[in-house]
């Protein structure tokens, strides 16, 4: 009976460890306006996603917002394989990876009826400026 309570708690801790460290819990969505960045990726030359994204404050935590929007011609797997290497670094510090939970659209004009979704990221606003870094990385595998 030992064994077994002590396979189960090693397999929960491993299902525990084996969850993405930052991955994000929507708490809002909120509407996209102007005041969002845009970053527009091309892959092999040809356009295939934008991420607009904004940081907001609420209750003094900063809280990341986007939407992701997909070219027909993008294969979505190939799309959410760059995305989820999406990083945002606050003061240097990563504050969330994998932006996956970002609302997807398909076309700009849907932009208009599809609100952004947002994630705390868990850090203060503690100071009148902060540096804010978004970056995607993507790890490839040689064969």
């Amino acid at each position: 009976m030992k064994f077994s309570v002590l396979m189960a708690s090693a397999l929960a801790l491993a299902l525990v460890c084996a969850a993405p460290v930052n991955a994000a819990k929507v708490t809002r969505e909120i509407p996209v306006t102007e005041d969002f960045r845009v970053s527009k990726h091309t892959l092999n030359g040809v356009p295939s996603y934008e991420v607009r994204l904004t940081v907001i404050v609420v209750d003094g935590i900063f809280e990341l917002c986007g939407v992701i929007v997909r070219s027909p011609q993008a294969e979505a797997a190939i799309v959410r394989t760059f995305v989820r290497g999406g990083v945002l670094k606050i003061d240097d510090k990563v504050a969330i990876r994998d932006f996956t939970y970002f609302s997807w659209v398909k076309r700009k004009s849907d932009l208009a009826k599809t609100p952004a979704k947002c994630a705390s990221t868990g850090i203060k606003k503690t100071q009148k400026h902060h540096n804010f870094h978004v970056e995607f990385t993507v790890k490839t595998t040689a064969t």
